[in-house]
């Protein structure tokens, strides 16, 4: 956190006397001790000064050793004697107190088909991908695009915005840390950190808590408030969403996984949302969604063996990091079930919310529909790092999570239960790879794969924001 002070314009360019600066705890003239870790930039840090090094990222891009669950038949949603609360698909998960209680046979019954490290056009169609400004765009005076039809100028006039704004952006994340370091401190004025400031801003304060050897010892931001790391990803996440007026906010409510009766608690940091068209709504502070959720995990030991994973009576287990695994796919299961009731209740009001399910808006005639089913999409972050999750799953699964009853689910179809009308009962997440964001590089690509998400979730909002 930055000290609230006043600097006069002749002290800008004052460098202090490093020995000299008050640290935490100690007592300048005797007066109150100061408890704030000062931020970087009144240090003024330097590659040249090698007093007060640069700190740098965790260097690794974490897997947490995550398997590939597949389904199999014999753990399908297949049909078994007793329904609701006498369906063993329920008596598995009524036992489940805390998080240490989920077992890979937990995961085995969701009938989860989970991968990771993919690259984003696995995830997301090459339609909506926003590469960077290109010549090959028609010209607005030009006759390729004079002979374009009303709707083709559309798009592609939507697509020059798009690309022109995020070409901004990028200039702004490619900025060295040291640079906007920097420029925050007033010791560069021929720096503009633009949109991105109150990100950089933050990564100041994160990167003020990395160790040099936070390797060897496997706490990478020992000591480091959660807000801090909550603070990144919003401020880094904002500004990409500028153009169609997103809004981040905690969830009212704390997120659970509905499970017939039962309620398990799952964790989203933050939920999208969209203001609604009219401005007298938008005065009453109404929003429209959820659009897709943020999940920050603040553990930081999953891969050294003295993790809780590894503690008697539950072993470690084979498959993986199941625990965290779960965090993940809980939150998608979550996100999932929020949007059936907004879908359920389109156009109700819940306090200042109103219920819409937005997106994905298929342009691609090619494109197969998937029926009632539904892409979820989720933000995750840990460390400083963050991927995308996207989760897909139908309109009856989520139904038989909150019956436990096949019957009222397929309708007496017993075609709907064998390996070719089973889809349905399948659920399948997939996560990309880690973009650190405190690395100039990565956070580029990291913003234009986010504004991929958001142009396929938002793909019928107007662009306000140029």
């Amino acid at each position: 956190m930055f000290c609230s002070f006043t600097l006069g314009a002749s002290l800008y360019d004052f460098k202090p006397d490093k020995s000299s600066l008050p640290t935490r705890g100690s007592t300048t003239d005797n007066k109150t001790p100061i408890p704030l870790r000062f931020p970087l930039c009144i240090l003024h840090p330097s590659p040249d000064d090698p007093d007060v090094p640069l700190p740098t990222p965790p260097p690794i891009d974490p897997t947490f050793g995550l398997a590939t669950y597949t389904p199999s038949p014999q753990s399908s949603l297949v049909p078994k004697p007793g329904a609701g609360r006498d369906h063993p698909f329920y008596r598995s998960f009524s036992k489940v107190r805390r998080l240490i209680d989920i077992t890979p046979d937990h995961l085995i019954a969701l009938n989860l088909h989970h991968t990771h490290s993919h690259a984003l056009s696995d995830l997301l169609p090459e339609a909506y991908h926003i590469p960077p400004p290109s010549p090959a765009l028609p010209a607005a005076d030009s006759p390729e695009y004079l002979a374009l039809s009303e709707t083709q100028r559309a798009l592609l006039d939507r697509r020059r915005s798009l690309q022109t704004i995020f070409a901004e952006r990028a200039a702004e994340l490619s900025i060295r840390n040291s640079d906007a370091f920097d420029t925050l401190a007033r010791i560069r004025r021929d720096l503009k950190l633009g949109n991105m400031f109150r990100f950089f801003q933050t990564v100041e304060l994160v990167t003020a808590y990395f160790k040099e050897d936070a390797v060897k010892q496997g706490e990478y931001t020992a000591g480091m408030p959660e807000k801090f790391r909550e603070e990144l990803v919003k401020t880094f996440l904002e500004p990409i969403g500028w153009w169609a007026e997103m809004r981040y906010n905690a969830p009212r409510n704390p997120s659970k996984i509905a499970l017939l009766n039962s309620l398990f608690q799952s964790r989203h940091d933050l939920l999208s949302y969209l203001p609604p068209p009219s401005n007298d709504e938008r005065r009453l502070g109404i929003l429209e969604g959820p659009i897709y959720a943020v999940q920050v995990r603040h553990d930081e030991n999953f891969t050294t063996p003295s993790y809780i994973r590894s503690l008697p009576p539950y072993g470690r287990w084979e498959q993986g990091d199941v625990w965290d695994l779960a965090r993940e796919v809980g939150g998608i299961i979550a996100m999932a079930q929020e949007r059936r009731k907004a879908r359920i209740h389109a156009g109700e009001k819940i306090g200042r919310v109103r219920a819409r399910v937005v997106g994905p808006v298929r342009k691609d005639e090619e494109e197969k529909e998937d029926g009632d089913f539904d892409e979820v999409w989720m933000i995750v972050c840990v460390h400083a790092h963050i991927a995308i999750v996207k989760g897909r799953v139908s309109e009856r699964y989520l139904k038989f999570l909150e019956t436990c009853d096949l019957e009222a689910v397929t309708g007496g179809d017993q075609s709907m239960l064998t390996a070719e009308g089973g889809e349905w009962a399948g659920l399948r997440v997939m996560r990309s790879r880690w973009w650190c964001l405190v690395d100039p590089e990565e956070r580029v690509e990291a913003a234009y794969a986010v504004g991929g998400v958001m142009e396929r979730m938002c793909g019928d909002v107007e662009i306000i924001f140029k």
